[in-house]
């Protein structure tokens, strides 16, 4: 639980280290706004975190988001609550280089979650390793769409009919049943909400430590690039297989067929 006195004790903290006092005034004004925030009981948990980050993108610049944010997780250090820390800035460099995700490594954070029994951050990694699914599209993931087989998503307003390939399918339902979701989006806050992208974005990086593989590989986009990369070389090894039969055909048929083996028959 915050309490306000946690806030005042964290400001004289940040205080008593140098900080300027018009940094001290910008982290109160974003800390009582979080505690304000908050409900009744102001219980802090890594969901709301979370979810308040996302109400800040949806009304400040990024580069306020991420100031208040660098507030609300300096006191959540400070209060040794890290593990409820946000690790995703509000903006994202599109220019960066993704660092690459190797099949071995999505492998070993599908077996770090189950190790620690985190069901819901298995299949999360799991949909965005096998269907390519982008965070913005998640709220798509229903009992609805599982059931059929099939995600269908509006990327750029195009039809994109994502297939849910059955061993997926069958996992996804039987946590739908475990959590009595009969309908609708299966992955929900305790509220009953939608997760969102920025929870979901902080969600996965949290499996690095215990699959041991680099916090910046352990995003949606290294396993949405991972998920590309594996059709391109199924696809790219289909192709050499059927140029190679249809050139035995053609082997085959030069034999009796052949401009050649003709003259000489006649």
């Amino acid at each position: 639980m915050l309490a306000r006195s946690d806030i005042d004790l964290y400001l004289q903290d940040v205080a008593s280290r140098g900080c300027k006092q018009g940094t001290l005034e910008n982290y109160r004004r974003s800390l009582l706004n979080f505690f304000d925030w908050l409900p009744e009981g102001k219980q802090v948990s890594r969901e709301k975190v979370y979810e308040y980050q996302e109400y800040l993108i949806g009304k400040y610049t990024s580069r306020t988001v991420n100031m208040k944010m660098t507030a609300i997780n300096g006191i959540l250090g400070f209060l040794d609550l890290r593990e409820y820390q946000s690790t995703v800035k509000a903006s994202v460099d599109d220019t960066a280089i993704q660092p690459e995700l190797s099949r071995n490594e999505y492998l070993r954070m599908l077996s770090a979650a189950k190790a620690i029994g985190d069901e819901r951050l298995y299949l999360i990694i799991k949909l965005f390793g096998t269907t390519g699914i982008a965070v913005q599209e998640f709220d798509k993931v229903t009992v609805e769409a599982v059931r059929s087989g099939t995600i269908v998503t509006f990327p750029n307003r195009n039809r994109l009919a994502l297939r849910i390939p059955a061993c997926v399918q069958s996992e996804l339902l039987e946590y739908a049943k475990e959590k009595g979701v009969k309908s609708g989006p299966i992955f929900l806050t305790r509220e009953g909400r939608p997760l969102g992208r920025t929870t979901l974005s902080n969600m996965v990086p949290h499996i690095a430590r215990y699959a041991k593989v680099e916090e910046n590989k352990c995003t949606p986009r290294c396993l949405q690039k991972l998920y590309a990369e594996t059709w391109d070389t199924i696809k790219s090894n289909v192709n050499v297989m059927l140029q190679m039969t249809y050139d035995k055909l053609l082997e085959q048929e030069q034999v009796i067929y052949g401009w050649q083996d003709v003259q000489l028959r006649a």
